[in-house]
């Protein structure tokens, strides 16, 4: 399960240094955060189930992808 915006926005808050400002970067950062989660689950599922192994081997590639 993800986590709600308002609980992702206090943890970005309490690791990282930089402020957030009231504007519309938090709700980018959660999208972006929600769409890897998608993209996470729907390219680990093998057969209709998902295997640690391959979620494992997706999380390197999306991540390599996330970073650029």
């Amino acid at each position: 399960m993800s986590m709600n915006q308002r609980k992702f926005k206090k943890a970005i808050q309490n690791k990282s240094k930089l402020r957030i400002k009231n504007d519309s970067s938090d709700l980018l950062m959660y999208l972006i955060y929600i769409d890897y989660l998608n993209r996470l689950i729907k390219q680990s599922q093998v057969n209709g189930t998902i295997s640690v192994v391959k979620l494992k081997q997706e999380n390197k590639t999306l991540s390599k992808q996330y970073r650029g």
